[in-house]
């Protein structure tokens, strides 16, 4: 639960249905670095702002195929974590998975 008794997952979808995220033709999302600001048209949670950061850090990673962008690899975020010298927790590891498969869902899909 978030301070606001929200559960996680709530705030994530909120930030998943941003205003500033755009489906384009297949189906997977852009984002802008407006995003990556806080203000206040950006849903995310203060005290998740800084994994919100780290996720696009980790997501400028990743692979894309036909499909769209691949998923985020656990030897992706290992190698952003040497390159920043710490590591992620267990909880913080799973919000960086969480947050992918939501960019990575259609929005179609989330209805």
């Amino acid at each position: 639960m978030q301070s606001d008794d929200a559960p996680l997952e709530a705030h994530l979808q909120k930030v998943a249905d941003s205003p500033f995220h755009i489906a384009n033709a297949s189906g997977t999302r852009n984002v802008t670095p407006v995003l990556l600001r806080r203000n206040d048209d950006c849903p995310v949670p203060t005290r998740m702002m800084h994994l919100w950061e780290w996720y696009w850090a980790i997501a400028r990673s990743r692979s894309s195929g036909m499909g769209g962008p691949e998923a985020i690899t656990y030897a992706e975020m290992h190698y952003w974590e040497l390159r920043k010298g710490f590591r992620l927790s267990d909880a913080e590891t799973q919000v960086m998975f969480d947050l992918d498969r939501i960019y990575r869902t259609p929005p179609d899909k989330k209805k």
